[in-house]
């Protein structure tokens, strides 16, 4: 299927670019914790949102008038890969969790609860490895 290849295609890219930027930034993205990355996420979004308003928010518009590689798209790629990012952590320390439903979720959440604003554990490693740097 021929969208299917184009998909595979982008997300090649993305895991190639994802981890040229962890060479250079490490887990910077979720230094600050879920409230951070959420942020990040948002702070994306709101590129993309001020990028489309002169246009009635018609996103295919907004690329048409600027299609180069540093503008609406590059956002787009940046948003995409950092859900990437976000989805590919909670589904890492989701699956150290029985399959319990709510409460392997409840779980996971009082072990993301044992981390500063910072990331960092107040009590032992939260049972993960240490994230600061």
């Amino acid at each position: 299927m021929e969208l299917t290849k184009a998909i595979e295609e982008i997300a090649g890219y993305d895991a190639e670019a994802l981890e040229a930027a962890q060479k250079t930034y490490g887990d910077s993205w979720k230094k600050r914790g879920g409230v951070g990355a959420f942020m990040m996420l948002a702070r994306k979004w709101d590129r993309i949102e001020n990028q489309t308003k002169a246009f009635g928010y018609d996103i295919f518009d907004a690329i048409y008038d600027d299609p180069s590689p540093h503008g609406i798209l590059d956002d787009i790629s940046d948003l995409r890969c950092y859900l990437f990012l976000v989805e590919v952590e909670i589904r890492r320390e989701l699956s150290c969790v029985p399959p319990t439903g709510p409460q392997g979720a409840a779980e996971a959440k009082k072990r993301r609860s044992d981390l500063t604003p910072l990331g960092t554990t107040t009590t032992g490693n939260g049972g993960r490895a240490a994230e600061a740097t």
